[in-house]
């Protein structure tokens, strides 16, 4: 039987040092069974994980590929862990640094040509809820609820914002997709009056629907698609905060084009996209409550 690959990483790219920046460096001989470079313009020595979120890994580049597979495939914790040979704890690490790595390419994303977009709502977390005056969950969209805000291209680049609690107000959905779309964009929307200052700034005219339209529909399906898709996502990891929500919905983005590739295409690309944003997640650390101890007080 022949030698099993540890750690290698060989298909990961590398473009510029990660210390300095420059693309002038050249390789430097292989160290326990990875290749390394040397940077001509710092001189510090790196290899293809320096600085991502697999710098510090004990694990194989089998392991990664193995647990990328099952995430993809919508697995839930516990089903990738035994999948991936790790604790469950491990498997959420892994989940949170890839899912980081996603941030980072939905904040460059802009949209462009026909742009389809809406509001979506989810359910906050039981600890997190607010009760009525008598003790009875309040119905409707109430501070209950985490509005989101969907949009998708005709490209079929889509992407998907969490902003705050209840009903999004016109200047919330403003900051949350203006950034985001190309100026002179056709929007395709409903009737809701908090899209009209977004309509007027982008300025590439509207394309307006009541919902109650009988064409309404076949008009917005593909916003109605993707707010499906990222209710199933979301759906796989009910309970989770405002905070760690924002993660499964840019992993519902990526999802779309994934999916779409054979496993081993997939495997590859999601370790060489996350790498290349040398992003990393770090679990935060508690704080030590510092043990107070009494003096005792003196008899006299």
């Amino acid at each position: 039987m022949g030698r099993k690959k540890i750690l290698r990483f060989d298909d990961l790219e590398v473009v510029c040092c990660p210390y300095c920046g420059s693309a002038d460096f050249k390789k430097d001989g292989i160290r326990c069974k990875k290749q390394r470079y040397r940077c001509k313009g710092c001189g510090k020595t790196f290899t293809a994980t320096t600085g991502t979120f697999l710098a510090n890994t004990k694990k194989s580049e089998a392991a990664w590929k193995k647990y990328v597979l099952s995430l993809t495939n919508d697995l839930t914790l516990k089903a990738g862990a035994e999948i991936g040979g790790m604790s469950k704890n491990s498997a959420f690490l892994w989940r949170k640094k890839l899912y980081s790595c996603l941030t980072v390419y939905e904040k460059s994303l802009v949209l462009a040509g026909t742009v389809w977009f809406d509001e979506i709502y989810f359910p906050v977390s039981e600890k997190d809820e607010i009760k009525s005056e008598k003790g009875g969950k309040l119905t409707g969209i109430s501070r209950n609820k985490i509005a989101v805000e969907a949009a998708v291209d005709s490209s079929d680049r889509c992407l998907a914002i969490v902003m705050d609690k209840g009903k999004p107000t016109e200047d919330q959905i403003y900051d949350a997709l203006y950034s985001h779309i190309q100026k002179g964009s056709l929007l395709v929307h409903d009737q809701f009056r908090g899209h009209e200052k977004l309509v007027k700034t982008i300025g590439g005219g509207e394309i307006a629907v009541n919902s109650k339209n009988p064409m309404a529909f076949s008009i917005l399906q593909p916003i109605d698609s993707f707010c499906s898709l990222l209710r199933r996502v979301v759906s796989l990891h009910m309970g989770e905060s405002k905070e760690n929500l924002q993660y499964y919905l840019d992993w519902a983005c990526l999802r779309r084009f994934a999916n779409t590739m054979k496993p081993r295409e997939r495997k590859k690309l999601m370790l060489r996209f996350c790498a290349s944003t040398r992003t990393d997640y770090k679990r935060p650390r508690k704080e030590k409550k510092k043990s107070i101890k009494r003096k005792e007080k003196k008899r006299p």
